[in-house]
């Protein structure tokens, strides 16, 4: 007798749940409106790197972020990266000019799902 799973499985190389139906048109309109506001709130004016460190912690220019990531996908103001040292995948969310980026989030591992 299988056991069903308690976590949804999750497509990593699609990026999506596979147990979830595809977002519906208002969904979509809902999320891009956040990313939007998001974004209009972080390049509402232009920071330093010490600026966002202040506020975010640890922050990335450019040639940093290609020496401590792959990236993976792009989704202004997002990034979905993984980690060279350990393979951790997660999130980082970057400014426009001077391109920075910051405020890693880590995604939970399979098994914490």
């Amino acid at each position: 007798m299988r056991i069903p799973k308690a976590k949804p499985d999750y497509d990593y190389k699609k990026g999506i749940l596979k147990d979830r139906p595809p977002l519906t048109e208002l969904e979509n309109l809902v999320l891009d409106a956040q990313r939007l506001r998001r974004s209009l709130e972080i390049n509402r004016e232009k920071k330093n790197k010490k600026a966002l460190e202040e506020e975010y912690g640890k922050v990335w220019d450019q040639k940093e972020l290609a020496a401590a990531f792959d990236v993976e996908a792009y989704l202004a103001p997002f990034v979905i990266v993984r980690r060279k040292k350990d393979g951790a995948r997660g999130t980082l969310e970057f400014q426009t000019w001077p391109r920075l980026y910051f405020s890693w989030i880590e995604d939970e591992k399979e098994d914490e799902l």
